[in-house]
């Protein structure tokens, strides 16, 4: 499998090679590029005004349900 990384994923991936630590965490970063892609589209779309209004109240009774739970 080929995955691009940002340069400091690749340099956390090298340090871990070069040092014998385990890589079984690596898979994860794949997220992270991908929690990186979707962040910088959401800054672009935000830029040309492209946005939608976000009930933060919702958000935060949604969250304390399922703490509660």
């Amino acid at each position: 499998m080929d995955v691009s990384l940002t340069l400091p994923l690749e340099e956390l991936v090298r340090q871990k090679v070069n040092s014998g630590q385990d890589l079984s965490g690596v898979q994860d970063l794949s997220g992270v590029q991908d929690l990186s892609w979707k962040i910088a589209l959401g800054v672009e779309q935000a830029d040309k005004g492209e946005m939608t209004p976000v009930d933060f109240e919702a958000i935060k009774a949604t969250g304390r349900k399922q703490l509660s739970q």
